[in-house]
């Protein structure tokens, strides 16, 4: 997937701060929509995610009351949150409110918030769900949460990749 050239300079200027993280890290994995926002927890030790209940949204009128009960039960040492581009690569107003939103969690947690290509997890979480439970999937499966778990394990195999690629060099 392409990625602007925003995204890879905060993915250059990131990079650093990724090879701090244990085996053993939590990450949060957030599909950020403008009605709801996907949640996905996952560990670096397994780079496997697990969904969890969406949380509602209205742009940004953001429950925090919901993130600050994640961040307790979990105490992720990062946030991961998937940033919506267009299939050029060009910006779209959710673009927008995700970005402002990345900002706002960064201002509240004071921990890393990564922001990640999100193109088609969407569809790729529609066709898994359907793929594993038919139609009826849908009404019991949050497609957002899975996407943020199709985000988020990208993410993690993408550290460990450039990690592992990082020791072998030496």
């Amino acid at each position: 997937m392409l990625m602007s050239g925003e995204m890879l300079q905060r993915e250059k200027d990131d990079l650093e701060h990724r090879y701090c993280f244990t085996d053993d890290a939590v990450f949060v994995g957030l599909d950020y929509g403008t009605s709801k926002i996907g949640v996905a927890i996952g560990q670096l030790l397994t780079g496997t995610a697990s969904v969890q209940a969406p949380i509602p949204n209205q742009r940004l009128n953001v429950k925090w009351s919901c993130f600050e009960r994640l961040y307790a039960e979990w105490y992720p040492q990062a946030w991961v949150v998937g940033v919506p581009l267009q299939l050029d690569g060009s910006r779209s107003t959710v673009t927008r409110l995700a970005r402002r939103f990345i900002e706002l969690l960064r201002q509240r947690f004071k921990v890393p918030v990564y922001d990640a290509d999100e193109q088609l997890t969407t569809q790729e979480a529609k066709r898994r769900i359907y793929g594993n439970f038919g139609g009826r999937g849908f009404r019991t499966c949050s497609v957002d949460s899975v996407a943020a778990k199709l985000i988020l394990e990208a993410w993690m195999q993408r550290v460990l990749y450039e990690r592992n690629a990082d020791y072998s060099a030496d």
